[in-house]
């Protein structure tokens, strides 16, 4: 009797560890891979190629796709065992939220990727002025160079925080410049966020330059200064300048 006892408890935690095992391995929106790349979404320079049928089923390691789930009907999705998925009930939570990595080497060069972004309305239409709807670019060292962000009618929001270039000094990973816009799409030299730093070569920021509205430099600015640093990179002194460029003695 003591021996049925024991084996009835061995078999409920068997059933109960299959339980398990497939309660863990269930598809959720956060591992879902879509396969291929439309690129009806992105502003005409910003077009990618579509990936070849040999390329369209993916691992989880490749991140690849600009998405447009259920308007396309060659794109795919595949839950995290490469099980493809067919059914809308499937989806944790298909149509609010899809980011993806696109690593499309087309338009900028062969070895910059393209990230674009699209945040959807609960009705599977673009919400384009979500901060999660945004295109942005990568330099050859896989750093990002540009973000462009959106107004509500799709065209690119110019004076959004959101929408930038961006230089990196691949030394040592930080950024070197940024220029923000204007309305219309010039560069806003007097923004704030406008500016070009300098680094030594142990990475450490050394000068850092704001300007006046023609781009030439805002010599009188706070925020145009050089760091003096002595012989084991330790700070000595920030030095401001005139309007004239001079080093103000302090």
């Amino acid at each position: 009797m003591f021996k049925k006892i024991i084996y009835i408890i061995l078999i409920i935690i068997f059933f109960i560890s299959i339980l398990f095992v497939y309660h863990q391995m269930k598809p959720t929106s956060e591992n879902l891979i879509p396969s291929q790349t439309t690129n009806n979404l992105l502003p005409a320079k910003n077009k990618v190629a579509l990936l070849s049928k040999a390329q369209r089923k993916v691992s989880l390691k490749q991140d690849i796709c600009v998405y447009e789930p259920f308007a396309n009907p060659d794109l795919k999705f595949y839950d995290e065992n490469h099980q493809e998925i067919t059914k809308l009930a499937d989806f944790d939570n298909p149509l609010q939220r899809c980011l993806f990595l696109n690593q499309q080497k087309v338009v900028y060069g062969e070895n910059q990727k393209i990230l674009s972004s699209r945040f959807l309305n609960p009705d599977n239409t673009i919400k384009w002025d979500s901060d999660l709807t945004f295109n942005m670019t990568y330099d050859n060292e896989n750093y990002p160079s540009t973000k462009r962000s959106f107004n509500d009618n799709g065209s690119i929001n110019w004076q959004s925080p959101n929408t930038y270039d961006t230089t990196y000094n691949h030394s040592n990973g930080r950024v070197s410049s940024q220029k923000m816009f204007n309305l219309d799409g010039t560069v806003n030299w007097q923004h704030p966020d406008t500016f070009e730093r300098f680094f030594n070569e142990y990475g450490l920021r050394i000068k850092e330059r704001h300007f006046k509205s023609d781009g030439t430099i805002d010599w009188a600015n706070e925020e145009t200064f050089d760091i003096k640093l002595d012989s084991k990179n330790k700070f000595l002194k920030t030095i401001y300048f005139n309007e004239n460029g001079e080093p103000l003695q302090k």
